[in-house]
């Protein structure tokens, strides 16, 4: 249990910078309890008065003032409740969105590398899963824990001063299932390990089956698909089937063992014979049924509590070691305008591999269209990488208008970069909304020239609902020269200063390529354009073309 405290405090250590600015309301949530606790203690007094004094004694005149005083905390109670909930959902609402908030900022933080090793599922069920465990620690891992232990240490001490004999009695068999509750709590725990490993990999292989649908159909998949879904829906028939008898054991059968017949039939026979010899009056033995059925009601929550604190601590740590994360802090250098580029003994290579890039130098000037070209791993799509700031070069460095790219913000430098890959993503609404993106203050006219100048206008024009039609998931609706011609659009709405385009023809067509190096070939002339191409149509239309060998 010590251990258990700790932890409590260490982690809400962790949550309470995500709490500020309602961090009052645990103090306040913690007083209104206490009153509730109290009020709890008190109700059963009045029964007390009711049997002997009204029924026993036959004093009606008592009945009023037991009535309305029982009344009046019964509903004070409701009020402070309602209280207590509200300021609670604060609490958790505040805290989930901060934490939330927090795991999303950290993926974008991440190195390029970073985001190769990414497990959509694991990633998903730290943002919507382990956050959810993290916000019991507002409220029912501490506040309601701490109240529920106070009320069983309270009630065992009314207890032991109304009838020491019945409260020895009743509490004998806490231990014996207490320890019962620890043993199956940890089997609980490795279960859930395991579980949550399946859960992980089912929604990365779901995430992926349903991304790569037309592959699914294409390749004649769909029975291969369907055993791998009953593989994992039998691993959790297999989990639940072992989590429920543990849960059943823990949750029911040994409370209703330890309630119902150990503690209840013990109180009522041992409490019947004291009456029977004059050692207390009914009245007593009923104010001692209820304190008892308080201490019965807390015991379980404390021990589920533990329990199920234990079983679930593996999401908490997780989940804080991501949050407690440190990211090298972003470089702040605005950058208004790239009139050059400027690459410097640029070396790069990847973990435990041989160089892709080395030594390499190069100069572009604003208005310069150039070409890079080279056989496949040479490094071309890595230097790419390396200009827009997703990989940072082992040794050399990268300027932009002079400026060292290692002290430029990335932001500021990805918008005057338009990035133009092979396979560009575009999200499952409307064509307007997917340019918007980049810029959410353009006119319906910016909108129109910026199409325009990617040649897709009279296509968009010609749809019923225009640019409010609806494109699909990554646009599965368009073919693939009408996508790059929607990204096309896009980097133009924002009027950046670099086009980068890296094999952005090389899916297509020879119309649809004709089409985009059209477009690529009418850019303005003061604009820096990069190609990463294969094909000789491409790299005419450029001032000079470099090439690229391992």
């Amino acid at each position: 249990m010590q251990s258990l405290i700790k932890y409590k405090s260490y982690v809400l250590s962790k949550i309470m910078p995500l709490a500020k600015g309602v961090k009052h309301l645990f103090a306040i949530n913690l007083f209104l309890s206490v009153v509730i606790i109290i009020a709890d203690f008190i109700v059963p007094l009045f029964y007390k008065e009711f049997i002997e004094q009204t029924i026993i004694l036959g004093r009606i005149e008592t009945l009023v003032p037991i009535l309305s005083g029982y009344v009046l905390i019964h509903f004070g109670v409701i009020g402070i409740q309602y209280i207590k909930n509200h300021f609670n959902n604060r609490i958790r609402n505040t805290v989930t969105f901060r934490a939330k908030l927090k795991m999303w900022q950290n993926l974008f933080k991440w190195s390029f590398l970073e985001y190769e090793k990414i497990n959509i599922g694991d990633t998903k069920m730290h943002i919507e899963d382990d956050v959810q465990v993290l916000l019991n620690f507002s409220s029912y891992y501490t506040i309601e824990y701490l109240i529920k232990f106070a009320t069983m240490v309270i009630s065992v001490g009314i207890l032991f001063v109304m009838e020491w004999r019945l409260a020895l009695f009743s509490i004998i068999c806490i231990p014996l299932t207490s320890g019962i509750d620890a043993i199956l709590s940890k089997r609980e725990k490795a279960l859930n390990n395991e579980q949550r490993e399946n859960d992980k990999e089912m929604n990365t292989w779901l995430h992926n089956s349903l991304q790569s649908w037309r592959e699914v159909k294409a390749l004649n998949l769909q029975n291969h698909q369907r055993v791998v879904f009953i593989s994992h829906i039998k691993k959790y028939a297999l989990y639940y089937a072992k989590w429920i008898n543990y849960w059943t054991l823990r949750a029911l059968i040994i409370p209703q063992i330890r309630n119902e017949f150990m503690m209840k039939f013990g109180l009522y026979f041992l409490g019947g014979m004291l009456v029977m010899k004059g050692k207390m009056t009914i009245g007593s033995l009923l104010v001692f049924a209820t304190y008892f059925e308080m201490l019965s009601k807390a015991i379980l929550n404390v021990s589920a509590i533990d329990a199920d604190l234990r079983g679930k601590r593996p999401y908490v740590d997780r989940l804080l070691q991501k949050l407690d994360e440190e990211y090298p802090e972003e470089a702040q250098e605005e950058l208004k305008s790239i009139s050059s580029i400027e690459v410097q003994n640029l070396s790069y290579h990847y973990p435990k591999q041989e160089d892709v890039i080395r030594n390499m130098n190069l100069v572009i000037r604003q208005g310069e269209r150039v070409a890079i070209v080279g056989k496949s791993g040479c490094g071309k799509t890595t230097l790419l990488k390396l200009l827009v700031g997703m990989l940072e070069p082992s040794e050399g460095k990268i300027l932009f208008s002079g400026v060292d790219l290692k002290d430029i913000k990335l932001s500021a430098l990805h918008r005057q970069i338009g990035f133009i890959m092979q396979d560009n993503h575009l999200y499952n609404m409307s064509i307007r909304d997917n340019l918007l993106l980049v810029n959410p203050e353009a006119t319906d006219r910016e909108l129109e020239e910026a199409c325009r100048k990617a040649c897709i206008l009279d296509y968009i024009m010609q749809l019923p609902e225009g640019f409010n039609t609806v494109i699909g998931e990554s646009g599965c609706k368009l073919s693939g020269g009408q996508k790059q011609r929607i990204v096309l659009a896009r980097a133009f709405l924002r009027d950046v200063d670099v086009y980068i385009f890296d094999e952005a023809t090389s899916a297509l067509d020879q119309y649809n390529e004709k089409i985009i190096n059209d477009v690529i070939d009418n850019i303005s002339k003061d604009k820096i354009v990069i190609i990463v191409a294969h094909r000789e149509a491409s790299i005419q239309m450029c001032d000079r073309v470099i090439k690229l060998d391992k």
